[in-house]
Parts: C-alpha cells; sequence; structure tokens
C-alpha cells in the first residue's frame, strides 16, 4: 500500500508515527496469541463441558426417581432443593454448549486469521516510515 509520505516533514513526526505503530502492533500481537490460546483450549473445554453436563443429567434423573418414591417430609424438601440445583446447573451447561459449537470455533478462527494478517501490514507501515525517518535525518 502506499502511504502519504511526502507529508511528513519532521524525524520526529517519524518517530511519533513509529511508537503509535508499535503500540498498535503489540496490542495485534497480544490480542492474537490470547485468541489463539483460547482457539486451543476450545477443544479442552467443549469435552469438559459436554462431560459434566452427562454427569449432571444422571444426577438429576438419579435425583428425580428417588425424589418421587420418598414420602412427604424434610427428606423429600432437601431432594426437591438438590434437583432445583442440578436443573440450574444443567441449564448453565445447556447454555455453556451453545457458545462452544462448531460455528464459535470458526469465528474464533476467522478473527484470528484477521489479527494475524494485520501485523504483516504494521510492519510494511513501520518500514515505509522508517524509511522516510532515514531520509529526513541524511537531509538535516
Amino acid at each position: 500500500m502506499n502511504y502519504s509520505l511526502e507529508r511528513i516533514s519532521t524525524v520526529e513526526a517519524c518517530d511519533t508515527l513509529l511508537a503509535m505503530a508499535q503500540k498498535e502492533k503489540e496490542n495485534l500481537e497480544r490480542r492474537r496469541r490470547n485468541l489463539g490460546e483460547s482457539i486451543g483450549n476450545f477443544d479442552v473445554r467443549t469435552g469438559d463441558v459436554g462431560n459434566e453436563l452427562v454427569s449432571v443429567q444422571a444426577l438429576l434423573q438419579t435425583f428425580t426417581t428417588a425424589y418421587d418414591s420418598l414420602p412427604e417430609g424434610k427428606d423429600k424438601l432437601n431432594m426437591n432443593l438438590e434437583i432445583k440445583q442440578l436443573e440450574a446447573r444443567k441449564a448453565q451447561l445447556d447454555k455453556s454448549v451453545v457458545s462452544y459449537n462448531v460455528s464459535s470455533l470458526l469465528e474464533k478462527q476467522v478473527s484470528y486469521n484477521l489479527l494475524d494478517s494485520q501485523v504483516p501490514v504494521i510492519d510494511a507501515y513501520m518500514a515505509a516510515i522508517q524509511n522516510k525517518r532515514t531520509e529526513l535525518g541524511a537531509e538535516a
């Protein structure tokens, strides 16, 4: 890409632009690294959520069956509370399953690739500014 470098007239302006570009590059690289780690952990988390959901569903089924056979009283009331907690946990896990699907993984991968493609553009911009800085320094 061509940049309007002719509008830069001082070495100090080049230094300022280089500092700003370096910060932007560091931010991009940090976001790319974090997203890469998130993608790497995605499969592990997906498996964890799936395993926990199976466990909660089994407990919920067992507790519900036991609840139906209990006589009225304190034990039945406590079992009802346990069932409500398990139902709430199951709802949370169901929501997590939706967020840990293939579509979410693909979105993360697209975002990662976009960030990855921006780093060389920043590098090219910084090289152009550095060349302009060298040119201005030679004129002085």
